[in-house]
């Protein structure tokens, strides 16, 4: 493989990086999703990811070398924008008791 082979398989860097930080929102969401119910152990994921995936994690977070318009990586990007806000909604619900 040449060191020009992912740009022609991707057609530019942008794509490529794209393509990457998809990939690692997705990555993120699945490991946050996981601790949907407790806000602090779903923040401990989060940095323990970011320093398991250090080059994700990075790209992820770039967003003027990134396709901006790519869908993919709006939904991902916006899934783990959520996650922690749907976490602490779901802390806060279980500790409210409701008298009717």
């Amino acid at each position: 493989m040449t060191h020009s082979a992912p740009v022609h398989h991707f057609g530019t860097r942008e794509k490529l990086l794209t393509v990457l930080a998809t990939e690692g929102f997705t990555a993120l969401n699945e490991v946050l999703e996981a601790h949907r119910d407790d806000i602090q152990i779903m923040g401990n994921a989060y940095v323990a990811w970011a320093l398991k995936h250090p080059g994700h994690y990075a790209v992820m977070w770039q967003p003027r070398l990134l396709d901006e318009s790519s869908q993919g990586l709006s939904d991902a990007r916006e899934h783990a924008w959520m996650l922690p806000f749907d976490g602490r909604r779901s802390c806060i619900l279980s500790q409210v008791t409701f008298s009717a």
